[in-house]
């Protein structure tokens, strides 16, 4: 028994020195070699290789796609994170008081709400960052009027997301959450601003759209924007 623990304390050490080791060699977004490649280069056994990867990919360190490899990341992308649609955005915390605002579609907002362009929009935006590395985040919630003024119970459009999923479920019936994300190469002056990031930084725009399973009618959108990390294009969907 000792000699098992002593080996597993062994390996758990050069693990954790091969990732460190990983981290300090590669750079964000490079990708690393192959398995027999990294065994010859850090002098590692194959079985600590694997398990360093797999901690990595496990923790967000690492994306990879296949048939093409890993790609080391600066911090958890997003589309790692554990979301749920009771609260997609637990991960963050506000560090300034939220921005309620009323606006009018443009044709590209009108055309994915289905609404007339020029209606009314009611936007709410706040400043976060991640709790866990404290990195920038940008949160924005656009609802256009006519979902709200059709519920019989108008909830806050600006106050808590629960409550405005659960006005729109008693009114709309089931609703489907589909969240995508998306690299931005050339983000707006706003959010450039927001994020305190110079022109050329890429953004991470991860879209949440709730819609009716009924009709597909689309209720909200809600799209968190972060200094990107390499990743990939993902989709994941909800239905309440």
């Amino acid at each position: 028994m000792a000699d098992s623990g002593a080996r597993q304390a062994k390996t758990s050490r050069a693990v954790n020195e091969l990732i460190a080791a990983l981290s300090a060699t590669y750079k964000p977004g490079e990708l690393l070699p192959g398995i027999r490649s990294l065994m010859e280069q850090f002098s590692a056994g194959q079985h600590v290789v694997r398990t360093a990867l797999q901690q990595m990919r496990d923790d967000g360190m690492i994306i990879t796609e296949i048939g093409v490899g890993s790609r080391l990341c600066n911090t958890a992308p997003a589309h790692l994170l554990t979301r749920t649609p009771e609260d997609p955005f637990a991960h963050l915390r506000p560090i300034a008081p939220a921005q309620p605002s009323r606006g009018e579609a443009n044709a590209v907002v009108a055309e994915l709400f289905d609404v007339r362009k020029g209606s009314n929009l009611l936007t709410l935006r706040q400043a976060a960052e991640y709790i866990s590395t404290r990195a920038r985040a940008h949160t924005v919630r656009i609802i256009p009027s006519a979902a709200i003024y059709d519920l019989e119970t108008r909830p806050d459009p600006y106050g808590e997301r629960d409550k405005i999923i659960d006005a729109f479920t008693a009114h709309y019936g089931r609703l489907e959450t589909a969240q995508r994300t998306r690299t931005i190469p050339a983000p707006t002056p706003d959010i450039r601003q927001e994020l305190g990031i110079k022109p050329g930084t890429t953004v991470n725009a991860v879209a949440i759209g709730t819609r009716t399973i009924r009709s597909g009618r689309l209720l909200m959108t809600e799209t968190e924007y972060t200094v990107a990390d390499p990743t990939i294009e993902w989709e994941t969907v909800w239905r309440y």
